[in-house]
């Protein structure tokens, strides 16, 4: 088949039979994913580096794992693609196999079909009482690659040349197709009994017997799309769940524990980049911690690149990282808005200005006084906007909240 024949940078295309939908066997996939590149000439990157011998057995075994699970097949490809072993944390647990698709991913015509927005994903599943989290096995694996595109795909290893034949990580495209997947498998329940995120599933009720009733239907689309899931990593009928970073139950949303942990034992920082570090972790739960913008405005004087070559801690930025933890530590819980059965609540929006922030607050209830919060937001005032009057810096709360 020729490149310019080709329609689309992924084709999705149903196959034949499957084992049951939840398994921790060998796949055989039966969806396919093709490549539109932008140019014919081959990929050969570089001879594969030698390895630390250690890692010799590790290799031996996943070439393996993957040959004896038809993933993988040697190749006489005129391409060649670096592919590489991250170990692990665990010494007893397998490196993670890598591969260096850079120059492959450059040549290739980018699927946009989009990732869902976790805003809204977050404020459907918010809405339940009863939630289940499915995770999908392998899910990159469960896409067979075209029998045409094969070649590409071709890795050296360690012990040789060899190729994938389901869609192996690092390409490009690779997380728009299986997010298409997923979206076609479960279009008629996204949005009013599950979300999916790649790999992840979410499944929110609001009764017991409209939990088994949900959980059964969602099973059954995957088992009709042919997708697999892990029983290990899937949790049913549960009151709260952890997903995607963050923690979901009846009572709201709440920030991910791990991640505030982490803000709370991060060390004072040394450099620059441990201020930029720090800040990007404590921004990823902006949400959920009002005036933010205050506290940080001492510390993102550090985060210049004057800062990079002249780092100046003092008692005023250690001062600004202490309220920042403390902040995290009284964070709140947010609730969600439930346009579709609103009875007697109302959405209040109050904002407000400082002489160097701004600040607001999207709450959702009856009154003002009862209300619970949904969002919080707060920026910085830069530039001219310094020298705004009041009202024009209460204005540009309001503004920068209706934007958010």
């Amino acid at each position: 088949m020729d490149v310019g024949e080709r329609k689309t940078a992924m084709l999705v295309n149903n196959g034949v039979k499957h084992p049951p939908v939840l398994t921790s066997g060998i796949l055989t996939p039966e969806i396919i994913q093709q490549f539109q590149i932008t140019c014919q000439h081959h990929f050969n990157y570089r001879k594969v580096a030698d390895p630390d011998k250690k890692y010799r057995e590790a290799w031996k075994t996943l070439l393996q794992q993957h040959l004896a699970a038809g993933r993988i097949r040697p190749s006489s490809s005129p391409h060649a693609s670096p592919a590489f072993l991250i170990p692990k944390a665990d010494p007893v647990v397998l490196p993670r196999w890598v591969n260096d698709y850079r120059k492959l991913n450059a040549n290739t015509v980018p699927d946009v079909h989009p990732l869902p927005s976790i805003a809204e994903i977050l404020s459907d599943c918010g809405k339940g009482q009863f939630f289940a989290k499915i995770d999908m096995t392998n899910s990159f694996f469960q896409t067979r690659v075209h029998p045409d595109d094969i070649p590409l795909t071709a890795v050296t290893t360690t012990f040789g040349l060899y190729e994938w034949t389901v869609m192996p990580q690092g390409c490009r495209n690779a997380p728009a197709t299986h997010q298409r997947r997923m979206f076609n498998a479960l279009r008629d329940h996204i949005g009013s009994i599950c979300h999916v995120y790649l790999d992840d599933i979410v499944i929110w009720s609001q009764t017991l017997e409209e939990h088994r009733q949900n959980v059964a239907t969602i099973l059954k689309c995957l088992r009709k799309n042919k997708l697999y899931c892990s029983p290990k990593k899937t949790d049913l009928f549960c009151l709260s769940i952890n997903f995607l970073g963050y923690y979901i139950s009846a009572n709201g949303i709440e920030a991910d524990n791990k991640k505030v942990e982490k803000i709370l034992d991060w060390p004072v920082p040394r450099s620059a980049f441990d201020v930029r570090s720090f800040l990007g972790l404590v921004r990823y739960i902006s949400n959920f911690l009002p005036a933010l913008a205050q506290h940080t405005l001492v510390l993102n004087t550090l985060t210049t690149k004057e800062a990079d070559k002249d780092f100046i801690w003092t008692p005023a930025h250690f001062d600004a990282f202490e309220a920042v933890k403390t902040l995290v530590t009284s964070r709140e819980c947010l609730t969600v808005i439930d346009h579709i059965n609103m009875g007697a609540n109302r959405v209040f929006v109050s904002c407000d200005a400082s002489d160097r922030c701004t600040g607001a607050v999207l709450s959702y209830g009856e009154t003002p006084e009862t209300a619970r919060p949904v969002a919080f937001e707060s920026q910085q005032l830069s530039g001219v906007e310094l020298n705004y009057p009041v009202h024009e810096k209460e204005l540009l709360a309001i503004v920068r909240a209706l934007r958010k």
